[in-house]
């Protein structure tokens, strides 16, 4: 079974209603819980995706995020058809990659609410750090390599760094005008700096790309008032959800590193099993 918001989409005519552009690790995994409910329909979390969602689905985005919007028609059309099949069957979408095509989001679902959900800027960088030093570390890729479910998050990953600091994957190339997040380009070597320039540059980035009558802020700490107001429907019966998005990454990662230790344990006897065959009839033929 699937986790949470990494489930299968619903029907195709399930109407989409939010696009949650708040950055990662503000309380994401709470909104799109608190969204599956007040929606009655699943959600499209893209860490959770990233992690859980099979070869296929991780294959669509990983092609996502190696579109650039800013450089081409031809790319941003590509990324609405990307967001298209990844999108169709929710009744709304959050995390990465989602926050970083809102523009795209906008054209496919106009009439789509934009939810922000926002955290103390202090707060999210010590919370932010911890997440985006796991993806730098130098295991990370080959660790999931064996793993086909999940081969290709690490990849994933980077692509979007790419497309925050304006990076050409043809050439390698860097570009200020093709960064989504111009900000990060004044910060050299210090990551406390770096994340706090992502965090200013996510929110000159969507009062770029949404028209302001449309932005709607929410911190999950205000509970179901607010957000039942800004989607116009009742207050349900219950505590609000507060899950630790953290927590969720922890739990799905170290399930991933335990599947990738196996896989690498198994690869290794497997080879030293035929090398030691091998060895044998090259002893008993000669």
């Amino acid at each position: 079974m699937a986790p949470q918001h990494a489930s299968p989409p619903a029907a195709p005519d399930t109407p989409f209603r939010v696009i949650c552009a708040g950055l990662s690790r503000t309380g994401t995994v709470s909104l799109c819980t608190a969204l599956s409910t007040l929606l009655a329909g699943p959600v499209f979390h893209g860490g959770m995706q990233m992690l859980h969602g099979g070869s296929d689905r991780q294959a669509l985005m990983l092609s996502l995020c190696r579109q650039d919007p800013l450089r081409s028609a031809v790319e941003r059309d590509r990324a609405k058809r990307l967001l298209a099949q990844l999108t169709t069957g929710y009744v709304a979408a959050a995390d990465m990659p989602a926050n970083m095509y809102v523009a795209e989001l906008l054209d496919l679902y106009p009439d789509a609410t934009v939810v922000v959900s926002t955290r103390e800027k202090g707060a999210w960088v010590r919370s932010w750090g911890p997440v985006a030093g796991l993806a730098r570390t130098w295991w990370f890729k080959a660790l999931f390599w064996p793993l086909p479910h999940a081969r290709r998050f690490p990849a994933i990953v980077a692509a979007l760094g790419d497309r925050m600091h304006g990076v050409d994957r043809r050439d390698g190339t860097r570009s200020a005008e093709r960064a989504l997040y111009p900000r990060m380009w004044d910060v050299r070597g210090d990551a406390e700096a770096l994340y706090g320039a992502q965090y200013d540059g996510h929110a000159e980035h969507l009062r770029r790309t949404v028209p302001a009558e449309r932005l709607r802020f929410f911190d999950v700490r205000d509970g179901w008032g607010p957000l039942c107001e800004m989607l116009g429907v009742e207050v349900p019966e219950g505590p609000f959800p507060h899950e630790n998005d953290w927590e969720s990454i922890q739990a799905s990662v170290k399930g991933l590193v335990v599947q990738g230790v196996v896989a690498w344990a198994v690869l290794v006897a497997g080879v030293a099993v035929l090398v030691g065959v091998l060895v044998n009839r090259y002893r008993a033929v000669w």
